[in-house]
């Protein structure tokens, strides 16, 4: 009866090991935080896919979404390395509720191809033409 009881637990705690292990190290998706804009009670926030993107990554999806309280807005989506400016090239369109995934690929940005770089996925936000704010991704690594 010993033997089985040592048996389970040096098999629980194994498990439970393995599971701590590779959670600590899984990559998860990043949402940033809500960002107001001139409409009232209008606010943006942006998704993307990882926080960090390793060399066998091959593009950046990303998304924005309202709070339900914006009506349809225009955008212009593009990643930015961070005190370098654009280094995409710019997508648009428009939303009530949440853009279409946005696909960055690493091939058509040759600038962030190699090395370490901080980034973001950047929305730039219109009403009517008028710009009404701006909404960025947290900060994201990509270590190509």
């Amino acid at each position: 009866m010993k033997k089985h009881f040592k048996k389970v637990m040096i098999s629980f705690f194994s498990l439970a090991f393995i599971l701590t292990f590779t959670s600590t190290f899984k990559v998860n998706a990043a949402t940033g935080s809500w960002h107001n804009t001139t409409i009232s009670g209008c606010q943006v926030r942006v998704w993307t896919d990882y926080s960090r993107y390793t060399s066998s990554a091959t593009s950046i999806d990303t998304y924005a979404e309202t709070n339900g309280k914006c009506g349809t807005i225009d955008y212009k989506a593009a990643i930015y390395v961070t005190g370098e400016g654009r280094v995409s090239s710019v997508q648009s369109g428009y939303f009530a509720n949440r853009t279409p995934i946005k696909y960055f690929y690493f091939s058509n940005m040759p600038n962030i191809n190699r090395g370490f770089n901080i980034v973001e996925s950047h929305f730039e936000l219109y009403k009517n033409g008028s710009f009404i704010g701006a909404a960025s991704s947290d900060t994201l690594i990509v270590d190509r």
